[in-house]
């Protein structure tokens, strides 16, 4: 998995309770092959403990992302391919 990107999003999750924002995590190898994290996360803190699970050996920096139609990309820093 070394030569992975790393994507991690914040999604509006609809529920009986109301409305919150979750964490989930994806990864793309350069042959097209991606995997992605299998549930959402409260916290970006949780969402990378469980990529890091999976094989993430970066770290991410929040100000550095940007607001697309399917929530907030946060842009993994250049030691986040892992």
């Amino acid at each position: 998995m070394k030569s992975r990107t790393w994507l991690f999003k914040s999604v509006t999750h609809v529920h009986a309770a109301g409305v919150a924002c979750v964490w989930k995590w994806q990864a793309e190898s350069p042959e097209g092959n991606s995997m992605q994290s299998a549930g959402a996360f409260n916290t970006l803190s949780e969402c990378l403990g469980d990529a890091r699970r999976h094989g993430f050996e970066g770290s991410v920096d929040p100000r550095h992302g940007s607001v697309t139609a399917s929530g907030y990309t946060v842009y993994p820093v250049p030691r986040a391919r892992g």
